[in-house]
Formats: C-alpha cells, sequence, structure tokens
C-alpha cells in the first residue's frame, strides 16, 4: 500500500510560501489581537470551561503578589505583547499619558474600575497608574476578558479580577473583591455598565462618603444614574462620557453601535428551550420549532465575539481619563448630579488624535477670536452643540 508523501514548508513553491504567510498574518489578525478567545497562541487552559475555578487556583506574579485572581498567569508575556501592540494604535491616550505623567494629576485617587478587559483597556488601566492613581479593576462583561491581558496587568502588579467565562457569581465575587479590600478605601469609580456603582451603593454605602466622582461610559449605567439621581439617591457627581460628542461618534456611532441583542438579555423563560451550540453560541429554540442563534448571550457581542479598532478606544479612553482627572482635582465645582465632560475637554480629545492623520489646527487670531466671539484656545462650539 502506498502512502503520499507529507509536504512541508519547505517544499512549497514561493507563490503559495507567500500564501500561506499572509494568511497567518490575517489569522492572527482577527483572532489573537482582537478577541483572544479561540487562538492556539493565547490559549489558557485545556477548554473554555475549564474544571479548576481562577478561585480555588491561588497564584502569584514574579514580585510575590497574589492580589489578583485571573486564569493562568504564565500568559503574562503573550499578553504583554499585546498592550504594547495596542499601545502603538491608541496615539490619543498615550499622548495624555506622556503629557500628564510628571504632574501626576491622579496622585492618591483610589480607582474602582468595571471595564471591559483588553489589550485596548489595559492601556488606559496603565495610563491611570502613571498619572499617579491606585486602581483595583475587574470585568463589565463575563465573555471579552483576554485572558493573557489580564495575566500582563497582574505581572505588572495590577489587583485585577476577571477572566474570560466567568459565572454571574465569579463576576459579582470579582467586583466585591476590587471594592473591598482591607487598608485600601475607593475614592473614584470607573463604571461600564453601572454594575460597581450599583453594588458599592447596595453593599459598602459608607464608600460614597469618600466617593469624589464616577465616570461612566455605557448607556445602560448612564440610564441608572440618571435614575439614582431623579431619585435623589446620586450622593456624588457623575460624568456621563458615553455622550461626550468625540466619544460618542467614533465609538457608539461608528463603530459599536448599542446590541440590538440586549433587548432580548427575555429569552431566558421556561417556555424556550436554550440548547448550547458552543462556547458563546446558543440556539433558542420556541415550541413551534422556530429558532433563533444567539450570540454572547446578548451582551455587547462586538467586543465578545468580534472586533473593535483601537484607534476608537483610544478615543473612548482619552475621554475616560480627562473626565477621572475633571473630578478628581475639582473638588466642589459639581454637585450631585450627571454632568457631561465640558465641550473644551472634548475638543482636547480630538486634537490629541489630529496628529494621526497628519492634521494641525492653527490658532485663531486676535481679529477672528473677536469676530466670532471665542477664545482662542476654545471651547470653539456650546454645550448643546452635537457636531
Amino acid at each position: 500500500m502506498s502512502t503520499v508523501p507529507e509536504t512541508t514548508f519547505a517544499d512549497l513553491s514561493l507563490a503559495d510560501k507567500t500564501a500561506v504567510k499572509k494568511s497567518s498574518i490575517i489569522a492572527r489578525r482577527f483572532s489573537d489581537v482582537s478577541t483572544c478567545s479561540f487562538s492556539s497562541t493565547c490559549y489558557t487552559g485545556s477548554s473554555d470551561e475549564d474544571e479548576v475555578s481562577p478561585k480555588d487556583n491561588r497564584q502569584h506574579n514574579s514580585s510575590g503578589s497574589t492580589d489578583f485572581c485571573i486564569k493562568n498567569i504564565s500568559k503574562s508575556a503573550f499578553g504583554r505583547r499585546e498592550i504594547d501592540i495596542a499601545e502603538s494604535e491608541m496615539p490619543g491616550i498615550m499622548s495624555l499619558r506622556k503629557r500628564a505623567s510628571e504632574e501626576k494629576p491622579l496622585k492618591n485617587a483610589n480607582i474602582v474600575g468595571c471595564t471591559h478587559v483588553n489589550a485596548q483597556s489595559a492601556v488606559l488601566i496603565e495610563t491611570l497608574v502613571h498619572l499617579g492613581a491606585s486602581v483595583r479593576w475587574a470585568a463589565c462583561n463575563i465573555y471579552s476578558t483576554q485572558n493573557a491581558v489580564a495575566a500582563a496587568l497582574a505581572e505588572a502588579g495590577v489587583p485585577i479580577f476577571a477572566w474570560r467565562g466567568e459565572t454571574e457569581e465569579d463576576f459579582w465575587w470579582c467586583l466585591d473583591r476590587c471594592i473591598h479590600k482591607e487598608g485600601w478605601q475607593p475614592n473614584m469609580i470607573l463604571d461600564d455598565g453601572g454594575d460597581a456603582t450599583h453594588l458599592m451603593l447596595k453593599k459598602y454605602p459608607d464608600y460614597f462618603k469618600s466617593i469624589k466622582g464616577i465616570v461612566e461610559e455605557s448607556v445602560t449605567g448612564v440610564h441608572r444614574l440618571y435614575m439614582l439621581s431623579k431619585a435623589g439617591k446620586l450622593t456624588v457627581p457623575a460624568i456621563n462620557v458615553n455622550d461626550s460628542v468625540t466619544k460618542n461618534k467614533f465609538d457608539t456611532f461608528y463603530t459599536c453601535r448599542d446590541s440590538i441583542l440586549d433587548s432580548l438579555n427575555s429569552l431566558h423563560t421556561p417556555e424556550l428551550i436554550w440548547e448550547r451550540v458552543r462556547s458563546q453560541v446558543d440556539h433558542i429554540i420556541w415550541p413551534d420549532k422556530r429558532m433563533i442563534i444567539l450570540l454572547a448571550e446578548g451582551r455587547l457581542v462586538n467586543l465578545s465575539c468580534s472586533t473593535i479598532s483601537s484607534f476608537v478606544v483610544s478615543v473612548a479612553s482619552s475621554t475616560q481619563a480627562l473626565a477621572l482627572i475633571e473630578l478628581y482635582s475639582s473638588p466642589g465645582r459639581y454637585k450631585s448630579d450627571v454632568y457631561l465632560l465640558p465641550k473644551k475637554m472634548d475638543e482636547y480629545v480630538a486634537s490629541l488624535h489630529l496628529p494621526t492623520f497628519e492634521a494641525h489646527l492653527t490658532e485663531l487670531t486676535d481679529e477672528q477670536a473677536k469676530f466670532m466671539g471665542l477664545n482662542k484656545a476654545g471651547p470653539f462650539k456650546a454645550n448643546y452643540y452635537r457636531y
């Protein structure tokens, strides 16, 4: 019986080798860097449903710290490379880090963060540390965490509690570990969905006496803040960065949009059958046999199952960082209500990103500024203007 000889890479023609290399680059672009979900290089366990919970697997980083809970600390080197790539694609937040690192505008700020945990958000987290803040971080989405990135943050000394595929119980446990730490008390909140704010109000109401401000970037979280304010239960100032113009146009409108599946989070009813196809993919079957395919259980599917531009996240991250700085450094300026980021800061975020497009702003002359009734340094549009 004859056998077909195995073809190796060395046996391929130049054209075939080029095609193989090109396909591997494309595959990495859409798997490793973006979602860290099924790629072998970002593999962090035997399966998505690993038998050992990170809560039961005590780990330590190279400095001996155990103040974190992640999937696998040994994957930190790969995660660090992902963060390095994101930094090169996020000019605005990196420029802000460079400009403000000596001033340390967030010195003595203790920030509880609850956002997506991926390479891009890691750039924001480490920027806040560069600006003087002490942070503790959890994931706002149980499916979007990049495990290798979480490992890199843990190795760098960031107390982070997040892994891909958390249960609901895990989610609240992680968030609780971020908020409550002996010898450390939060004075700022960076939220994406309102869960950190909700848990602190419910379980640690005394902590709110020390909170200087809340920064919220999601539609849901902002809605919850407005409800608290209307009910007279919001006792600290908050900035709604979701509706900051620059962030909104790039992030919400042009790239993310709001997942229509959020309006579905009612499918959990007894008469419907849930059939798990694979991780983050379910068949929802009606009694009459009609069926839909649901991704990521209706959570933000673009961050759970797909990609988002690092440049776009740079805009959102710069807005978040400036909002934190504004609330932290301006005690007494804001009452216990929900505010938009000042227009001047919104325009500053835009200016941080212009060099990437080789665009340069010129300053108004005294005559031009007087004619238009504007300050030469801005803001150039009224607060109601939406561009």
